[in-house]
């Protein structure tokens, strides 16, 4: 409908912001990209725009707005290490040509294991290769 992508179109396009501290306040800018924070169609919408995250043997991958949770399972802790790695590389490589950008420092494996000696094993994972 013409209506509803005009509508969605003024509600994305040149959107501007500025912030303020106190009394102070900055020059107003204008936003290239990204849905607006706390809008109750934001989530929607950024869930469009990432609706075709690309599908990687070994590894389940399950979004929801902007948090990612890549799924992978193997009785070999390496074997799962390495899955994870190349799914790490698969979604950098996309998300990288849809300019989003992840937060690795915000980012965490957790290895859940029945075995002791696996408690401590390190992946070795890495965002950038």
């Amino acid at each position: 409908d013409k209506a509803i992508t005009r509508w969605l179109g003024n509600y994305l396009y040149k959107r501007k912001i500025r912030t303020q501290f106190g009394e102070e306040q900055s020059n107003w800018r204008t936003l290239r990209g990204g849905v607006p924070q706390g809008a109750v169609l934001s989530p929607a919408l950024f869930n469009f725009y990432i609706r075709e995250v690309p599908t990687i043997p070994g590894a389940e991958i399950i979004g929801y707005a902007d948090d990612t949770t890549i799924l992978v399972q193997d009785p070999i802790l390496q074997k799962a290490a390495e899955t994870s790695q190349n799914a790490l590389d698969h979604m950098k490589t996309w998300f990288d040509e849809r300019h989003l950008d992840i937060s690795a420092g915000k980012s965490s494996v957790t290895i859940f294991t029945a075995d002791t000696k696996e408690f401590n094993f390190d992946p070795g994972l890495t965002w950038d290769g």
